[in-house]
């Protein structure tokens, strides 16, 4: 399916409903963001502006964290911060030479904050989408994952929101997706799968995702992502449903904080894992009296 860009309101009247089933079921968007609108070199600059702001002692809304495999390091955020930058086209090694291994995740929240030409290339996007389906209750935010992991940090998890993962190369990203009653028939739970999960591989639904592809991602559908060389993509959540940070502080907050605190099964009162507070991320810039964050 080929669109414009930014996409038009057909689009997301006609062609998206149709293609998603409103909604409900994931599609892949191939070659629908031009690379002069978003690119990996752009997620990078991303994460420059983050050491720069720590160089200068100054706090910044993006969050930085660092995973080898599976295990998040959060020692290492300093490294990465401080550290002197990368020569040209030298990123992974200089990634690998900080965290001791061959491949790395990570992962930048709150991207629109750090790299300003993201928040405008894919700002075009995002904009058309509001054009035509009205601005999420709870906004939206660029994740950036960036490594050559051979699968999600997170293992194969559950989305709590819509959202959008714009894949910007320059390697290819394997992703698969569940129905949340698919998944929960092959493994018996909701629970994330960390580990081994070869096995569940084989009975997800495969997209092949190249540069300026655009994957939609329900919520509440499982998924992993899996790449063998260094790429970058951004998945783009769309807080339509605000989680529990949300509403607790903005609508009826003690008697929300009374409902959610008593029902940890309640699906309102579960975050997104890309959400950086879900994941207890230290400031990327933190003041000079504090050495780590929770």
């Amino acid at each position: 399916m080929n669109t414009l860009w930014p996409p038009s309101r057909e689009f997301w009247s006609r062609e998206f409903p149709e293609a998603t089933s409103n909604r409900i079921t994931p599609y892949l968007f191939k070659g629908i963001i031009p690379s002069a609108a978003a690119g990996p070199q752009d997620a990078l600059d991303g994460l420059e502006s983050l050491r720069r702001a720590h160089a200068a002692g100054t706090q910044h809304a993006a969050r930085a964290r660092v995973y080898v495999g599976e295990d998040r390091h959060d020692e290492l955020i300093e490294t990465v911060l401080a550290k002197d930058g990368w020569e040209d086209g030298q990123f992974v090694p200089w990634m690998q030479s900080l965290v001791g291994a061959k491949r790395f995740s990570l992962v930048l929240n709150n991207l629109e904050t750090a790299s300003p030409q993201l928040a405008a290339g894919l700002g075009e996007f995002l904009r058309s989408l509001y054009e035509g389906w009205g601005v999420p209750i709870g906004g939206a935010e660029q994740v950036a994952f960036a490594g050559n992991y051979s699968g999600t940090a997170f293992g194969v998890h559950e989305g709590a929101e819509d959202a959008f993962l714009c894949h910007l190369g320059p390697g290819v990203k394997d992703f698969y997706c569940w129905p949340q009653e698919e998944y929960v028939r092959l493994t018996g739970s909701t629970a994330p799968l960390f580990g081994d999960y070869q096995w569940l591989l084989e009975h997800g639904e495969r997209f092949v995702m190249k540069p300026g592809d655009a994957l939609f991602l329900p919520k509440r559908v499982f998924h992993v992502g899996r790449q063998d060389d260094f790429s970058v993509s951004v998945a783009v959540s769309l807080y339509t449903y605000p989680d529990d940070r949300v509403l607790r502080l903005s609508v009826l907050p003690e008697l929300l904080e009374r409902v959610l605190g008593e029902d940890p099964d309640n699906p309102m009162g579960t975050q997104s894992p890309l959400h950086d507070a879900a994941a207890g991320s230290a400031a990327a810039a933190p003041p000079q009296d504090r050495k780590s964050g929770g």
